[in-house]
């Protein structure tokens, strides 16, 4: 076996205990509510940029 070869089968193995450990795994969703009248001018605009970032995954994601 050649070194291309022992290397495509560890990503192979990589990707079948990936695959494997993701079938048991369950999608968890939390919800919480969040008073802004109590965040400082940090934590708010913190905040407002994580969702976007997460608005921009989430589109990302279903347009792929």
């Amino acid at each position: 076996m050649s070194m291309i070869e022992t290397k495509k089968n560890k990503i192979k193995d990589s990707l079948n205990k990936t695959k494997k450990k993701r079938k048991s795994q369950s999608a968890v969703i939390i919800k919480t509510k969040i008073d802004s009248d109590k965040l400082n001018n940090n934590t708010r605009t913190a905040l407002n940029r994580i969702f976007l970032e997460a608005k921009w995954l989430y589109n990302y994601i279903i347009n792929d």
